[in-house]
Parts: C-alpha cells; sequence; structure tokens
C-alpha cells in the first residue's frame, strides 16, 4: 500500500489555500449561503459560519469568526451586502436572483470599490500636489508683513 501512495506528491500547506484566495472568491460564499425571503436574498451569519465551518474544518473556531467577519464586513464596504438591524444577518443588495448574475454583480462592484479607491488617492495626491505649489507661490510673493516691515524701515531712516 506504501508503494502506492509514495508517488503521490503531498503538501502540508494544502489546507492553507481558502484563508489566501482572492476577496471576491471568499464573498461568493455568501451566494452559497443566500435564502430568498419576500424582502430579498438573506444571508444569516450562522448559516454563513457553518458553511464555513465545513468547507474550513481545518481552522479553528476563531480564525472561522475571523474570515466571517472579513467576509461580511467586505460585502458591506463595496455595497454588495447591508447588515439587517437587529439581527445577524445580510441582506444582498442586487436585485438579479440567478447565481451567475449575482457572482457578475460581485465582480462589478468590486471592480468599482477598487477604481473608487484608486479615484480617491489620486485626488488626495492631486490636493497635496496643489496645496505645496501654492505654498511655494505664496513663499515667493511678499506677504503684508513684509510690506509693514519695509514701510517702518523706512519711517525710521
Amino acid at each position: 500500500m506504501r508503494a502506492l501512495s509514495s508517488p503521490v506528491p503531498s503538501s502540508a500547506t494544502a489546507f492553507d489555500f481558502f484563508p489566501q484566495s482572492h476577496t471576491v472568491r471568499k464573498l461568493k460564499a455568501l451566494l452559497s449561503c443566500s435564502h430568498t425571503t419576500p424582502q430579498g436574498l438573506i444571508v444569516p451569519n450562522s448559516k454563513l459560519s457553518l458553511f464555513l465551518k465545513f468547507q474550513l474544518f481545518y481552522l479553528d473556531d476563531n480564525q472561522r469568526n475571523s474570515e466571517v467577519a472579513r467576509i461580511t464586513q467586505e460585502a458591506e464596504r463595496i455595497g454588495f451586502a447591508t447588515r439587517i438591524l437587529d439581527k445577524p444577518e445580510l441582506k444582498i443588495l442586487s436585485t438579479r436572483k440567478k447565481i451567475p448574475s449575482l457572482e457578475r454583480d460581485l465582480d462589478r462592484m468590486w471592480i468599482e470599490a477598487g477604481l473608487k479607491g484608486d479615484r480617491e488617492r489620486d485626488i488626495q495626491e492631486a490636493i497635496k500636489k496643489l496645496r505645496a505649489d501654492i505654498l511655494k507661490e505664496q513663499e515667493k510673493r511678499p506677504s503684508i508683513l513684509s510690506y509693514v516691515k519695509r514701510s517702518d524701515e523706512k519711517g525710521q531712516r
């Protein structure tokens, strides 16, 4: 038996895949845990936690709970889902019902959130540059105090 299994390579890090996977891939776990209600698509935290417990059986409870928190926070950040008040649930904000359409919405929202962050960073950099340019320009121009000093010097002569 040992001779049969010896050519098969194995890795101690094979189970590290999900924690290191792309955020969008992790967010798609929400779609697997969602169910339809009159209010829309709902994802109970308990169902997401249970889903991850089965998928990530090799992680301890703290690591799984951290993954649940990261997934829910990221879904809220990009606008894919929102927390339901007074309930440990998320509501998926897409109006679509089919999984492929929801996946496309999720991909689009992820990209738009990234672009928005890039735009905001570019705007802040441009503002800093303009402020620096304005300060340089102001340093070249005489200030009111310099005019006052000049007039005082002329008056003392």
